[in-house]
């Protein structure tokens, strides 16, 4: 019979999670900052083309950019490779999805 010492789950669970929460809330503010930017970007250089100030070859950058199922697929990839041991790993994306959440 496997013995499970409840102060060490507490503190490995307990741990993942405020780690997971911090992760969370610290990615959703940066992924909101980026996001911002790079909308005035494309906002600005829509209109510097519209105006005819500067040829913007938007096929190019179309073709850069990656989708959204893929860039989804790449962010699942990342999480399971942070979630590896069960009860600090299960703590941590909780911890992370809250953390997202609440940001």
């Amino acid at each position: 019979m496997v013995e499970i010492d409840p102060t060490q789950f507490g503190i490995q669970t307990g741990g993942g999670g405020i780690a997971g929460f911090a992760l969370g809330y610290a990615a959703k503010k940066i992924v909101k900052f980026v996001l911002l930017i790079g909308g005035v970007t494309v906002g600005i250089l829509a209109y510097l083309d519209h105006q005819g100030i500067i040829p913007v070859p938007w096929e190019m950058i179309t073709a850069v950019s990656i989708s959204p199922g893929e860039a989804a697929t790449q962010a699942q990839a990342l999480l399971d490779a942070f979630v590896g041991v069960v009860p600090l790993g299960g703590g941590f994306a909780v911890g992370t999805a809250i953390g997202f959440k609440r940001a």
